[in-house]
């Protein structure tokens, strides 16, 4: 309400938070440039293989707020989903 004293509990769907907190992707090469709209370098990324669900060891660099450069540190021949997650 706008007298200050009486405040509702409105949900915000889950789909707008994951939006705003979290980002994923799916790769088919070993490097890949990802894009995302966290507008933050504070984030943590993690891989994994898609077929069996393993964690891919990898190295990521962050280029700027925006866009991460990702290489695989292991060969694999499956799609690799790529999970973004903003910290803080």
């Amino acid at each position: 309400s706008n007298d200050g004293v009486t405040f509702y509990n409105i949900p915000i769907p889950s789909e707008y938070l994951n939006s705003l907190f979290t980002y994923s992707a799916i790769i088919t090469s070993l490097t890949a440039l990802i894009t995302h709209p966290l507008n933050t370098k504070d984030v943590m990324v993690q891989l994994y293989n898609t077929a069996n669900g393993e964690t891919i060891n990898s190295s990521s660099i962050r280029l700027s707020n925006n866009q991460i450069q990702i290489e695989a540190l292991t060969d694999y021949t499956a799609p690799i989903k790529v999970l973004i997650v903003k910290i803080g």
